[in-house]
């Protein structure tokens, strides 16, 4: 079969599904349950997964690797509509201030990057515009992943500066994928599935 037209909807439960005709099966599909967003992302045994689903307080690594999240400042709003639509995740909107923010200690148990070549993640959705704004910073000499004062994704250096920039700016208020991998020299951004921005860059994370 190459190609298969349906005249009527029909409704094809995980398992093993037939499509009838005359009360008799003319075709059979074996359809599974696809993974969640949640799924996906623990699938690529992450260094550290934080969803933010939490009401309140410090954020539960889903990677296993037990690097809690844990919260500084009042000023986040917790149980946010987030991106996901496959899961039922929410978002932390945070306000914007130095004082409000997550860490993560670089003990034993941390699994930031130690070399030159990592990726991360992130889901985002901007609520100002027009200045600098941090969504993840590794601290004194290592990377960080931000929006500058053009609304272009960043990846860069701490100390340093900006190693890569999206083509695109971002001002508007829709949800966001972001993918920014570093691996030695190379650099990439993809947002949304589509690459907006590519470089190449002598400047080494280690």
């Amino acid at each position: 079969i190459t190609k298969l037209t349906v005249l009527q909807p029909i409704t094809v439960e995980p398992g093993l599904g037939e499509v009838m005709s005359n009360g008799n099966p003319i075709l059979r599909v074996a359809v599974a349950n696809l993974p969640s967003f949640e799924q996906q992302m623990i699938a690529l045994a992450p260094g550290g997964y934080w969803p933010m689903g939490q009401t309140v307080g410090n954020l539960t690594d889903s990677s296993g690797n037990a690097n809690t999240a844990v919260a500084t400042g009042t000023g986040k709003t917790y149980g946010v509509t987030s991106g996901v639509v496959e899961d039922a995740i929410t978002a932390v909107t945070m306000p914007g201030a130095t004082s409000d923010y997550f860490s993560v200690g670089n003990g034993a148990g941390a699994k930031w990057p130690t070399g030159d070549a990592f990726s991360v993640i992130v889901e985002f959705k901007r609520g100002d515009s027009g200045r600098l704004q941090y969504m993840v910073s590794q601290g004194v000499a290592g990377f960080y992943v931000a929006f500058g004062s053009t609304d272009k994704l960043s990846l860069g250096k701490n100390g340093t500066g900006a190693i890569l920039n999206s083509t695109n700016s971002y001002t508007d208020t829709n949800w966001h994928l972001g993918i920014i991998t570093k691996n030695g020299a190379s650099e990439n951004i993809e947002v949304d599935g589509v690459n907006d921005g590519t470089g190449v860059s002598a400047t080494v994370i280690a």
